[in-house]
């Protein structure tokens, strides 16, 4: 049976940051290393808007804070299923801790931050 997301908390927000922002899974050393890209929004032509978004909601603008959320909450919420680590996790998410999209704030801030 496929793990089942329909709430973002603190249990689900490490595969929920992966399904956003890519991240490593298996392991190096028997050779079961994979690599997950990142959400297309997140490493295309979105990804300026999304530099300048995420500046502004790191020094304290609320209506950047608000428009990330959003962003974060729609990919989300649109999420039908993932394929991570040898499972398919299916997503119908309903509700937001709201520490756990504090927690994603920081990751999409960190991949789109410019390098």
């Amino acid at each position: 049976m496929n793990p089942e997301i329909t709430a973002v908390t603190a249990r689900t927000a490490d595969i929920c940051a992966t399904y956003l922002v890519g991240g490593f899974s298996g392991r190096r050393e028997v050779g079961t290393r994979r690599y997950t890209q990142p959400l297309d929004i997140f490493r295309t032509k979105y990804l300026g808007p999304l530099v300048k978004m995420c500046a502004s909601a790191e020094a304290g603008d609320s209506k950047a804070i608000n428009a990330l959320h959003k962003v974060i909450k729609t990919e989300l919420q649109r999420a039908k299923w993932f394929r991570f680590d040898g499972k398919v996790y299916t997503f119908k998410i309903n509700s937001f801790d709201t520490d756990a999209l504090a927690y994603l704030m920081v990751e999409v801030m960190a991949q789109v931050n410019e390098k």
